[in-house]
């Protein structure tokens, strides 16, 4: 069984699962997907209840069509964070559609926190959560990855379903998790074409 197949079956169980990107837009026509960080719920880790995978696809054979069913499954809820852009190339590259999308910085607007809060800044004021960031501006592209960079790449999806989960709390106890979950929806239709 592959990475994917078993992040889908996680995915699948839990009916959840995050994703990011690391992407290369300058000096190209289309921005060139060059990494993608999936987080799924793990209740057999210990220290964390979460599984992070990093997935290469500019290094050896990925085949992300599980993970491309997962995106387009309304049954699983797909959670990122600002992903207008994850979005559009996901779609255009992984030959796939969204359903179900859930955007932790939309989500945050109805919250009552400020409109187009950063990761960062979000983990901070619904987890307490501060992040290290350091590789933000690096080469995608160029491999092999510093352990810099994934470590960089595992934070942006690491404390994800937490954060989401306490967004659809707060939503919940202010009337608005539907509200939300209309506006999410929005983001399904977007395109980098």
């Amino acid at each position: 069984m592959s990475i994917c197949d078993e992040l889908a079956a996680a995915a699948r169980e839990h009916g959840r699962f995050g994703i990011d990107t690391e992407f290369m837009g300058e000096g190209r026509y289309q921005p060139l997907l060059c990494l993608a960080q999936v987080v799924v719920d793990d209740p057999t880790n210990t220290e964390r209840p979460v599984r992070v995978e990093l997935l290469d696809p500019l290094e050896g054979e990925l085949d992300p069509t599980p993970i491309a069913e997962l995106l387009a499954d309304p049954d699983i809820e797909v959670i990122m964070h600002a992903g207008r852009q994850d979005v559009g190339l996901l779609k255009r590259v992984w030959k796939t559609e969204i359903t179900n999308l859930f955007d932790t910085q939309i989500a945050a607007g109805f919250a009552g926190l400020r409109a187009q809060m950063g990761y960062e800044a979000l983990l901070n004021e619904m987890l307490r959560i501060r992040l290290a960031k350091s590789a933000s501006f690096t080469r995608w592209d160029s491999r092999p990855l510093s352990e810099e960079q994934k470590v960089y790449a595992a934070e942006d999806v690491l404390d994800l379903l937490d954060l989401t989960t306490a967004l659809q709390n707060r939503l919940a106890e202010l009337g608005r998790l539907d509200w939300a979950r209309e506006e999410c929806r929005r983001l399904e239709s977007v395109s980098d074409e």
